[in-house]
């Protein structure tokens, strides 16, 4: 594949978003049938993490601008 793209080497995460949704779905009581336990599920967390293609992404200058013009000419609403 001739080293790919930067999408293809290497793979972006949003930390926070992304860990704190996939703790809260996979620990949840809600669930029926087996749940991770929080040790459980921080450990496939720390997996992710580790893997060489992974950066963390955080917003950059001006996000928040954007994402509120997004919000707005989409008219948004609701659980987002």
């Amino acid at each position: 594949m001739g080293g790919g793209n930067s999408f293809e080497r290497r793979a972006g995460r949003t930390a926070l978003a992304d860990h704190a949704a996939f703790l809260r779905i996979s620990t949840s009581r809600a669930l029926q049938g087996r749940r991770f336990t929080i040790d459980e599920a921080a450990q496939i967390i720390t997996q992710w993490v580790d893997q060489p293609n992974v950066h963390m992404l955080a917003p950059g200058e001006g996000h928040w601008h954007l994402l509120r013009e997004m919000l707005t000419d989409g008219q948004a609403a609701g659980p987002l």
